[in-house]
């Protein structure tokens, strides 16, 4: 029997399309890879799914509150 886990943490400075890129890639990964394990099965079914998840749907306020300024050189204030 083999035992093996491996916890990664991405951190950059990214645009939007590249880090949903990153979170699809992690997300698919987890769903068809991380069950193999009965801790495992606890573990990402109910916390790091839901996590990823939670943070796609997070991923365009994010990037919504950095956005570029406007062509006439003013800034949106940030929403918070």
């Amino acid at each position: 029997m083999i035992v093996y886990g491996r916890t990664t943490t991405f951190r950059g400075l990214v645009c939007e399309a590249h880090a949903r890129e990153r979170l699809q890639h992690d997300l698919t990964s987890t769903l068809l890879l991380g069950w193999w394990g009965a801790i495992s099965i606890f573990v990402n079914g109910l916390y790091i799914v839901p996590t990823q998840i939670a943070s796609l749907v997070r991923l365009p306020r994010l990037f919504a509150s950095t956005a570029a300024p406007a062509a006439d050189g003013t800034t949106r204030p940030s929403q918070s």
